[in-house]
């Protein structure tokens, strides 16, 4: 489940950088949680509580473990127009991707080496 003020938190510190979030309810989610044209990031797998639901591109990695909710993305649905791309943190200012997700995609689970390793994304236009 989602904690409020953890979602609250990763919701300001990301409109604060200009992304649009859609903030989500606290109850568990499931795949159809995520809107048409959104690419959507769940805490668990199959579509399980849904994190995060994005509407725009942008050519920079959205941050979500500086606001403390990185290492806990499962699934995802890429329900947008645009490749979805998941990176894990490094340390010294890297980043590395470890996964693409197709516009207009499936839901899918992670593999399980790329589970609970996700630090950023970005949603490349």
């Amino acid at each position: 489940m989602v904690k409020k003020m953890a979602l609250a938190a990763a919701c300001a510190g990301l409109l604060m950088a200009g992304v649009a979030v859609s903030p989500v309810a606290a109850a568990p989610a499931a795949w159809n949680d995520c809107p048409p044209g959104h690419f959507c990031l769940f805490e668990h797998s199959n579509g399980g509580a849904l994190m995060y639901a994005y509407d725009e591109c942008s050519p920079l990695i959205k941050n979500i473990g500086s606001v403390g909710e990185g290492d806990k993305i499962s699934s995802y649905w890429n329900r947008s127009r645009f490749r979805g791309e998941l990176y894990d943190w490094q340390g010294t200012l890297e980043w590395q991707r470890h996964h693409i997700a197709p516009a207009n995609g499936s839901p899918a689970n992670l593999a399980p080496g790329n589970n609970d390793i996700t630090d950023g994304l970005k949603v490349v236009c």
